[in-house]
This record gives C-alpha cells, sequence and structure tokens, in this order.
C-alpha cells in the first residue's frame, strides 16, 4: 500500500502501532518524481477469522440472492494489541489482504479528514460466503450448511441449485 507523507505524519504524530515504511518511486501523470510518498507495512497481527461466529445473511443481486457473513470475527487474545493490523496466515500459510484498525486509528483520521479510505466495523462487515466456499473452505463452520439455508428460508426465497 502505497501513502502520503500526510498519513505517516499522522500515524507518527498519534504514535499508532502496527506499521513501517519503506521508500517508493512514485511518479505523477506527467512523470514528476514525487517524494512524498511511502510504502506502508502492516506488522501488527491477529488470528485468521472465526466464522463460527458470523451470521449468515443474503443479500440481492440482479442475478438473484446471495449468502454472506455478516461479523468479521478473530480470537481477541490472538490479537498482538497493535493499532494496525492484519490476520496470520491459516491453517494452510493462505493469507489475506484485509487491513484492521482499532478505534483510535478511525478517530485520527476522521479528525485529519484523511480521504480515500473506507473503514467498516467488523460487526457490520459482510464478506460472500464464496470467498470461503472456493478457496478457503477449511475455514467454513462444520455445520455451513445449516445457517444458508436458515437464510433462505428466513428471506422466503428459494435457494439456488
Amino acid at each position: 500500500m502505497i501513502v502520503h507523507s500526510r498519513v505517516v505524519d499522522l500515524l507518527r504524530e498519534n504514535n499508532l502501532t502496527g506499521w513501517r515504511t519503506y521508500p517508493v518511486w512514485v511518479t505523477d501523470k506527467k512523470g514528476k518524481l514525487r517524494r512524498d510518498y511511502s510504502g506502508l507495512v502492516i506488522t501488527g497481527r491477529c488470528g485468521h477469522v472465526d466464522l463460527t461466529r458470523s451470521v449468515v445473511v443474503l443479500s440481492e443481486y440482479p442475478a438473484g440472492w446471495l449468502p454472506h457473513f455478516l461479523g468479521h470475527y478473530f480470537e481477541e487474545d490472538s490479537w498482538d494489541g497493535f493499532d494496525l493490523f492484519m490476520e496470520h496466515p491459516d491453517t494452510r500459510g493462505h493469507r489475506n489482504s484485509r487491513i484492521y484498525v482499532t478505534e483510535r486509528v478511525r478517530q485520527a483520521f476522521r479528525r485529519a479528514k484523511v480521504r480515500n479510505v473506507e473503514l467498516e466495523r467488523l460487526t457490520e462487515a459482510t464478506v460472500n460466503t464464496s470467498i470461503y466456499e472456493v478457496g478457503s473452505a477449511h475455514l467454513l463452520p462444520s455445520d455451513f450448511e445449516a445457517p444458508v439455508n436458515a437464510a433462505y428460508i428466513l428471506a422466503k426465497v428459494p435457494r439456488p441449485r
């Protein structure tokens, strides 16, 4: 991830933890070298997602109703306590690119009016179940089909076959 020096300064000024930077070469549309950007590495970590704590909900798309996990959780004691953090690789060594931040980061970004970033509460986050069904089925709860079926029944829409 590439960030402007303003963001790096903000992280430093607020003593936010779980990150470091590295030099990058960025040129603007005119080909001029911009030295006010850095690469950002997230060093904080937590355990991988615990889908048993998420609720399965349906979202409507033009192609039909699709199941999603509502809520994105991990074991709290697996988190190293840093302000910016990512999941450790899962049991098969797979990594994801989700970046988590604490309320301190959210408040600092809000006060500084940082743009071009989207923050979402973990309790409100939704992730299409197909992401796990296709590439990370080993992370799905053993009773995964039951809450998916229940979501279709609750929504009173037929489940696609």
